[in-house]
């Protein structure tokens, strides 16, 4: 296997030296395997190491390697140089799966790691030397595009019913096709009547295919014309945005929930970020990092694209013009204050924030700006 473009990527042997200071601890794993056995370049690199999270944080730290916490409970540090992102994972095994998450447990078995992996085409490693290890035959699938499940295939749909759009998206990828006993259990399995969760999943697996194709998408707006908006980008604007304290109180409480929790409701979801990009002017890609760095449901197509449709400025994006009235959407959505009341209990005193800028000049400013790039 020619190893150059590998050798080439600094930044990607800086971070296994790290993490190998004194023994092999880290592989890479995954999307990035995949593709350099397919000799098609990607800068999406995912690592897989006995180390545990916290060890990870320090060992990058040191090295003035900037980290973020994306997923601590199943175990993922986010590391960030020049313009990559690592996604380091420690190696775990998964149990008491509900359809959708999993009780983990770390682990520093390779075999176990993979085991609780979907395809044998995701259970692919290669350490730092170009080595791959291939514990259930995902080369030889890779080579004849065939799209397996590792073990059977009904118990792991039932561990995890995102495996199904997976699988359809791994089958157009590599131009396969599933044998009838799998699509009878996928059939069977996508009998749900949990809609509006199936929805969610549609629309992540639809980014997902979107970064896949457009991989620049996540710097750069997927219609190119909206990067050239003349973004304000108030540092203390921005800082009241993330700490709750704009003065909106439907925002206020969004934000604080993400701040405490961990979490956040997509209608919410929606407004804070419009706010960010519409009211205050700020780039959207300041309000992805900050969403990237506090969500426990980080996924970057997902989080990529969705603040690209706030923004309008990403695949069938909401148009710039659709500008989310904060106190309007209080009267749709929370016109009890019983959301608000929970994260913002001062939202009635004196000593609340004050509004930072006025809806109307907002809106007004808003247009005129987005309208100046886009006709220029």
């Amino acid at each position: 296997m020619d190893l150059s473009n590998f050798y080439q990527n600094k930044d990607c042997q800086k971070i296994l030296n790290i993490l190998n200071h004194t023994n092999e601890t880290s592989r890479i794993v995954g999307g990035y395997v995949r593709n350099y056995l397919r000799n098609i370049e990607t800068k999406d690199i995912d690592i897989a190491t006995k180390l545990n999270p916290d060890e990870v944080i320090e060992l990058l730290s040191k090295e003035k390697i900037k980290t973020v916490p994306t997923g601590l409970s199943h175990g993922t540090v986010s590391a960030f140089i020049n313009d990559q992102i690592f996604e380091i994972t420690t190696l775990r095994k998964d149990s008491n799966h509900d359809g959708r998450h999993a009780d983990v447990e770390f682990t520093d078995d390779w075999e176990e790691d993979a085991s609780r992996r979907d395809f044998t085409i995701n259970a692919i490693y290669m350490n730092y030397n170009g080595e791959i290890y291939d514990p259930f035959n995902g080369v030889s699938d890779l080579n004849n595009s065939i799209v397996k499940f590792i073990g059977d295939p009904e118990k792991r749909i039932k561990e995890d019913y995102l495996r199904i759009f997976r699988y359809y998206r791994f089958l157009s990828i590599y131009n396969s096709s599933t044998d009838n006993k799998t699509r009878k259990l996928i059939q069977k399995a996508s009998q749900s009547n949990n809609n509006t969760y199936l929805k969610e999943l549609i629309w992540r697996e639809f980014f997902q295919q979107i970064l896949y194709h457009f991989p620049e998408t996540i710097t750069k707006s997927f219609k190119p014309k909206y990067d050239r908006i003349e973004w304000i980008n108030n540092e203390e604007d921005f800082k009241k945005w993330c700490n709750g304290e704009t003065g909106f109180p439907f925002v206020d409480a969004g934000m604080r929930e993400l701040n405490n929790t961990g979490f956040m409701h997509n209608r919410v979801r929606m407004l804070v970020g419009s706010f960010l990009c519409k009211h205050l002017l700020i780039d959207w890609r300041w309000g992805e990092a900050y969403f990237r760095e506090k969500l426990y449901d980080y996924e970057t197509a997902s989080n990529v694209g969705n603040w690209q449709w706030v923004a309008g400025c990403g695949v069938d994006a909401a148009p710039y013009f659709r500008i989310f009235n904060p106190h309007e959407q209080i009267k749709k959505f929370d016109k009890n204050f019983t959301y608000i009341k929970k994260w913002v209990p001062e939202y009635k005193d004196s000593d609340y924030a004050k509004e930072i800028i006025d809806h109307k000049y907002a809106r007004e400013r808003c247009l005129i700006t987005y309208k100046k790039a886009l006709n220029n």
